[in-house]
């Protein structure tokens, strides 16, 4: 009964511990991104790269990949978790056609849209379960760009 309780407390703590913050950058450069040497990653290299894939069909038509690291994109999910994410994406995505990636394919591309912004790999796929990824904040660097 114990490891029953014990098990999902120790996901969720190990999956909110994923963060991203602003490191010191030099003027004009790229917006950089660093995580804690402690950080859990949220995703595999193999799933960013069939991320890759899913966003150069699709998301592409629409969006570049510097859309998901730019100052609006940051101020706009900066402290939300990776489910609200998710779910906007799920919904929301492809524009002419919400809804219509197998949850596979949005899980990849989220992935992607991690390691655009600099998040460490693990051992285990991104999974939009609610319970962990709703977990998982995002902590992205803010700019006063961003909050306009």
């Amino acid at each position: 009964m114990l490891q029953k309780l014990l098990l999902p407390t120790a996901v969720a703590l190990t999956t909110a511990a994923f963060a991203l913050t602003e490191s010191p950058r030099p003027v004009n450069s790229a917006p950089a991104t660093a995580f804690a040497p402690d950080t859990v990653g949220a995703y595999t290299i193999a799933q960013a790269e069939r991320g890759l894939t899913v966003f150069k069909k699709v998301c592409s038509e629409c969006h570049e990949p510097q859309d998901f690291t730019n100052a609006d994109f940051h101020g706009e999910w900066n402290g939300r978790s990776l489910f609200d994410l998710y779910e906007n994406v799920r919904t929301t995505m492809p524009d002419e056609t919400p809804g219509t990636l197998t949850q596979q394919q949005y899980e990849d591309v989220l992935a992607y849209m991690l390691q655009l912004n600099k998040a460490p790999t693990g051992a285990s796929e991104f999974r939009a379960d609610s319970a962990s990824a709703k977990a998982i904040l995002l902590k992205l660097p803010v700019t006063s760009a961003s909050l306009r």
